[in-house]
Order: structure tokens, then C-alpha cells, then sequence
């Protein structure tokens, strides 16, 4: 488990958060397809 720093543990830093818009952003792009 990672530490958190206050926040919930389910909640994503914004490094995180940016990393999978960007993983979603290219499986897009790649397959037409959305990936949660």
C-alpha cells in the first residue's frame, strides 16, 4: 500500500490521475475503445 497524505486511499494523486487520463487517451486512440 502507498502512503497517503491526508487523502483517502482510494483517491489518486494528481500524478496518477494524469497517468491514466493519458493510458486512456492512447487506448483510445489505439483501439476506439474506452479503458477504465
Amino acid at each position: 500500500m502507498r502512503p497517503t497524505d491526508g487523502r483517502p486511499p482510494e483517491e489518486d494523486t494528481n500524478e496518477q490521475a494524469a497517468e491514466k487520463k493519458v493510458i486512456r487517451l492512447w487506448h483510445k486512440s489505439t483501439w476506439g475503445a474506452r479503458v477504465d
